[in-house]
């Protein structure tokens, strides 16, 4: 999974790579679900990368390994005894934020365990909040609330819109409230 977040956040930064050579100095970017998560970590990673627009996405990935309708399946196929998964999920939880409190920089990734090297919340400290903009989906399976407010707590509370839809009709519902909201935030300053 490591290998899959560093070819997409490389293939943000060859995006961004090319708009500079274009004459872009600086680029904005919108990203949606598992694509926030990459964003995230890009704009983490390169300087050039002047705003965020983050639409239905979270962190802290062990929250959504134990809670997502998505990682059912991964779940039930290697499920153990509840008592037993919480345990696990708690001593994940717990290396996750001795992890992030100690996190830095880029450079300390080094020190991460993989599970850790991919997953936003890490390098949400990164990324000052006034760089960003969030929307969340109040009833969202695959993305639990608990995950996106995770993100932004540690982005420090950004400016961030509740949208009263689901992971896969916010973006239908809401388009035009979002794309407002996003030019407006993208436009200032």
């Amino acid at each position: 999974m490591e290998r899959k977040y560093s070819q997409a956040v490389s293939d943000v930064l060859t995006c961004v790579n090319y708009f500079e050579k274009a004459g872009h100095m600086q680029v904005d970017i919108m990203e949606i679900s598992s694509g926030g998560m990459i964003a995230t970590i890009a704009m983490a990673i390169d300087p050039r990368i002047r705003k965020e627009v983050l639409i239905i996405t979270g962190g802290n990935l062990e929250i959504i390994s134990w809670k997502s309708v998505a990682m059912r399946i991964y779940r039930t196929k290697n499920r153990g005894t509840k008592s037993k998964e919480f345990e696990q999920s708690m001593k994940i939880r717990k290396e996750f934020e001795e992890c992030a409190g100690s996190f830095t920089s880029i450079q300390d990734l080094v020190n991460i365990p993989t599970f850790f090297r991919y997953d936003p919340s890490l390098f949400a400290k990164l990324i000052s909040y006034e760089r960003l903009i969030m929307f969340s989906a109040l009833f969202d399976p695959f993305i639990p609330r608990e995950s996106a407010d995770d993100l932004w707590h540690r982005f420090g509370k950004p400016k961030r819109h509740l949208l009263p839809s689901g992971h896969l009709t916010a973006h239908i519902l809401f388009k035009r409230f979002i794309l407002r909201k996003s030019l407006n935030f993208l436009l200032s300053r």
